[in-house]
Formats: C-alpha cells, structure tokens, sequence
C-alpha cells in the first residue's frame, strides 16, 4: 500500500505512525508491520481481525513478537477455526529462549527439554548452572554461528495458550494448523501448543 494512502487511513482511524520507519499494518487490532530484514513486528494484546468474518487471534501481551509472515498465517488459522486463539510466544531472542527453557526445567525437570533436537546443545546447557545469564549467554554465543535450538529464534514458531480451552478445540485449532502446512506438537509445561513454520 502507498504511504500516502496509508497515513490518510491512519489518520482516518485515529492512528498514529510512529516507529523507525517501520509500514503500518492497518488491521482492525491495530499491530505495526515491518519493513523488510527489519526485526519481527510487536504485535500487541489487541485481537487482530482475520479475514472473511471468521475468529480473531491475539497476543498474550504487548511483548510477543510475531513476524509478519507468521501474523498472516494466524489469520488464515483463526479464520478456519473462528473463535479467539490467545499467542502466548512467537520470535524470542537469546535471553527469551533461555527463559522459556529454564522454565521448562523448573516445573518439570531436565526430560522436559527433551523436545528440542539438538541433544549436543540441551546437554551443554543442563551442564551450567540454572541461570538465566549463563544460559543466555550460551545460546548467544550458538546464535552468532548460526546455531539454533528453536524455531522461536528465527521468528518462525509462535505458541498457542491451551490450558483455558476445551481439548476438543485444541484438537480443532491442531488439525486446522497441520493442513494449513504448520508443524505442530502439544506440549504440557506450560501448557500451549507450537506452531512453527
């Protein structure tokens, strides 16, 4: 869309264009775009409308990161489902991916990081201590040569809040998900179910 046309809708829908030069997704959740090789844009707890009247999804809060990419993807999955579908994660940076998988870790002990593949790296950091520095510090380091664990680091994987919905529905959203072309897996700590692409 021209920038013209999009600071008359903005202005038209009371919206400001701020950010580092970034486009402006105009969407009735209001979510910030990106322009390309920029960092994944902040989609903010604002449900973002999907197309042809079907459901909406949200971010779990104003800092889950989803790409633009991944944001059209969930509109196309919400609009089969309907419905609301709550991301709890999407791009996570070093100090993120630690976190998530210390996390792991506390409420259900080492096995729990048994879903990452790279069995070399889970080992590695299961080896130092359980600390967040330590631990970011590591996958930073794997980062810069190009290593990673998840596909949450590449601001393609998001997750998907379960643990308030009905398994029926979690049984709807995955089936809609794999036919859509994502990659799925149920997890239980927390309780969420990842999408990546």
């Amino acid at each position: 869309m021209p920038p013209v046309l999009l600071l008359l809708l903005a202005a038209a829908a009371g919206l400001a264009l701020t950010g580092r030069g970034r486009a402006l997704t105009l969407r009735s959740g209001r979510r910030r775009g990106r322009a390309p090789g920029a960092a994944p844009a902040l989609a903010g707890p604002a449900p973002v409308a999907a197309p042809a009247g079907g459901g909406t999804w949200r971010a779990a809060g104003s800092r889950v990161v989803i790409s633009d990419e991944l944001a059209l993807a969930l509109d196309e999955l919400a609009a089969v489902v309907g419905g609301e579908i709550v991301v709890t994660s999407g791009y996570r940076d070093a100090a993120a991916q630690a976190r998530a998988m210390i996390e792991k870790v506390r409420q259900g002990g080492p096995t729990e990081l048994r879903i990452y593949g790279d069995r070399a790296a889970v080992a590695a950091l299961l080896a130092l201590p359980l600390d967040e520095a330590a631990w970011t510090a590591q996958i930073a380091a794997w980062e810069a040569v190009g290593r990673r664990l998840s596909r949450h680091q590449t601001g393609r994987g998001v997750d998907i809040r379960t643990r308030d919905i009905a398994p029926a529905r979690v049984r709807q959203i995955e089936t809609a998900a794999r036919a859509l072309g994502w990659n799925t897996l149920l997890e239980g700590i927390p309780p969420h179910l990842h999408l990546e692409r």
